[in-house]
């Protein structure tokens, strides 16, 4: 478990940057599937309003939970950060700047 703060950062924000950096599923792959989806502020917003723990959104495989002030970053770093986790971090601090 690696957790960091999330605390100031916008949901809905931290959603959109999570999934548009998120390669497709393994499972999506296999099939032949490459879904390039991304989504905008507006959808994340939507999005957030239902729920904010998400294993699987549309064809992408996040394993995240961002209900609260501390975000347990492994799941998502294991399947899409291939030892980059460093920048994701960064990102994810410079979404409470922005």
């Amino acid at each position: 478990m690696f957790l960091i703060s999330i605390k100031g950062i916008d949901k809905a924000k931290l959603l959109q940057y999570l999934f548009n950096n998120a390669g497709t599923s393994r499972f999506f792959q296999v099939y032949g599937k490459d879904f390039r989806m991304r989504i905008n502020y507006a959808h994340a917003r939507e999005l957030c309003k239902e729920r904010l723990q998400f294993t699987i959104l549309y064809c992408k495989s996040l394993h995240i939970d961002i209900s609260s002030d501390q975000f347990d970053i492994s799941p998502y770093e294991r399947e899409h950060c291939m030892g980059n986790i460093n920048k994701v971090i960064d990102d994810i601090n410079n979404l409470r700047k922005s």
